[in-house]
């Protein structure tokens, strides 16, 4: 009788296991947090970001594990934090390949037919396990994506699929910073009349209190950082371009995401979009990455889950680290456990109305010029409130804000003593993650404590 019911049941197994989701990830390249339209950015039109959002979940607190594009990317693709895989600065590759299983294998072994199209800017292997790759050595790639994407969604195939369309802007503002030809494409010339160009950040201003490396880095290589003499217009042109080019790559994405919304395939595909790092975007007078500012390492992340329960449109509470937490979800959407060794967690319980439990998140910066380091690093930890921040080289080392009163980290708390216990268990949060991830970065105070 036994043996007969597992039989009956045998064919019903069967349907389950063939009900995994699609999954769909879009990635963009430079994208700071909270720069949409529907996020009330003025003079900013993102119609098609802005009906993810609305068909899904908004997530307000997502940061990167490091704001440059390979670590950031790299990270994403082996759930790793930059350090653990000598991924810290914009290498072209590693002498060796990572000896662990990376997104693309562990979704093919979970029976997902694979897919990577766009920019890669991997090392180390972690792109491996796609079963299809396309447009990864193109420079202007934005305009080819949806196209293959579609084709290979369309596919007969008993699989589900998982593709991963990486596109490149706003990542042209580096371009168009130095006057160069924009690869994907040019935006036409800004406004010359103040009144036609967006307003200047809340932010603008550098504090004087700023750690003294972030300006020493600015100082170092003009290609990177063109803006030391700017004025103020050229500042204002600056971030006009800038969403022009979140515009040129919205309508892109565009393309991708409404054909998923007016398929056969809406109702079974998880839609995931983010980026691998923010912008200064005239923010502290910052333009590219790098620096631990919320411009850089805050990223926009969005998951819509056909079947979700959570009716928040945008969620403000959730700390999530993209680079720790990407694999993670995948795997519980995909019916599989993730590798042993990710401290990562999975987002999917968000989106049924279940907390992370997370008390903070960490991201890591080491300036360099490309591939090679300055050899001054950086530490970020955010928690529900606050934010500390520790460089390892300069006479001010330390950042400490309220970021309820203070979003665009104007005012250094480090110094108040009404924060002393803040700060105290922040850099107690820091010294607890550098030695959980084997992390040798050296906490200013604590270091000097300790001689």
């Amino acid at each position: 009788m036994l043996r007969f019911s597992i039989f009956l049941l045998l064919p019903l197994l069967s349907i389950l296991a063939d009900t995994k989701p699609n999954i769909l990830i879009i990635m963009n390249d430079q994208h700071h947090g909270g720069v949409l339209g529907s996020m009330g950015v003025q003079g900013l039109n993102t119609p098609n970001l802005d009906k993810l959002s609305t068909r899904g979940t908004y997530f307000d607190k997502a940061y990167c594990t490091q704001p440059i594009c390979v670590p950031s990317r790299t990270s994403m693709m082996t759930g790793k934090i930059p350090h653990q895989i000598d991924a810290q600065v914009n290498r072209d590759k590693l002498d060796y390949e990572y000896d662990f299983p990376v997104m693309g294998e562990i979704m093919s072994q979970a029976g997902y037919r694979t897919a990577y199209m766009g920019k890669t800017h991997l090392i180390g292997g972690a792109g491996r396990g796609f079963d299809l790759y396309r447009h990864t050595k193109a420079r202007a790639v934005d305009h080819l994506l949806a196209d293959t994407a579609i084709e290979f969604i369309q596919q007969e195939s008993p699989k589900p699929f998982f593709v991963l369309a990486s596109y490149r802007n706003p990542h042209d503002i580096c371009q168009w910073a130095r006057g160069d030809k924009l690869p994907e494409g040019e935006i036409g010339s800004p406004p010359e009349n103040l009144a036609e160009l967006p307003a200047l950040p809340h932010n603008f201003t550098i504090s004087e209190d700023e750690p003294d490396c972030i300006r020493y880095v600015k100082s170092l290589h003009w290609r990177t950082y063109p803006t030391q003499d700017w004025e103020e217009k050229r500042w204002r042109q600056y971030v006009w371009a800038y969403h022009r080019l979140i515009e040129k790559v919205d309508t892109e994405i565009g393309k991708l995401s409404e054909f998923i919304a007016q398929s056969k395939f809406a109702k079974n595909t998880v839609v995931i979009f983010l980026s691998d790092h923010g912008d200064g975007c005239a923010c502290h007078q910052w333009n590219q990455k790098s620096v631990l500012y919320e411009e850089s390492v805050r990223v926009p992340f969005i998951i819509v889950d056909p079947a979700s329960s959570n009716k928040k449109n945008i969620d403000k509470e959730a700390l999530i680290s993209t680079g720790l937490d990407l694999i993670p979800t995948l795997c519980d959407y995909a019916g599989i456990k993730p590798p042993n060794d990710l401290i990562g967690q999975s987002l999917k319980p968000l989106m049924y109305d279940k907390k992370l439990g997370r008390e903070y998140v960490v991201s890591e910066t080491e300036f360099a010029n490309y591939d090679v380091s300055y050899n001054i690093k950086g530490r970020m930890l955010r928690t529900d409130r606050y934010k500390y921040v520790a460089y390892d080289v300069g006479n001010k080392k330390e950042q400490f804000f309220d970021l309820k009163k203070d979003p665009g980290e104007m005012n250094n708390l480090i110094k108040s003593k009404a924060h002393l216990l803040e700060i105290l268990r922040h850099r107690k949060l820091l010294k607890e993650w550098c030695d959980l991830s084997e992390d040798n970065f050296l906490i200013p105070e604590l270091t000097k404590k300790s001689h």
